[in-house]
């Protein structure tokens, strides 16, 4: 994972070190704004797709999101 504030990069990476899930969040003032989601077609299915959303939504109420903290993300 990478912060640039307000901007967290999170890349989900294989066994052999390839990309197989990334997306992006920006949070701007207490809102968070998911972006570029993807997941690679040779991993789709086992579950990337949610744990990239919850390292995001970690990542949105570290920098002060408030829907993801109430749980709603």
């Amino acid at each position: 994972m990478c912060t640039e504030e307000p901007v967290t990069v999170v890349s989900l990476h294989d066994s052999s070190g390839e990309v197989a899930a990334r997306g992006t969040i920006a949070v701007v003032g207490t809102d968070a704004i998911a972006d570029r989601l993807e997941t690679d077609a040779a991993h789709r299915r086992p579950g990337l797709g949610r744990a990239m959303m919850s390292a995001l939504a970690e990542a949105a109420v570290a920098q002060g999101d408030r829907i993801a903290a109430d749980g709603l993300a």
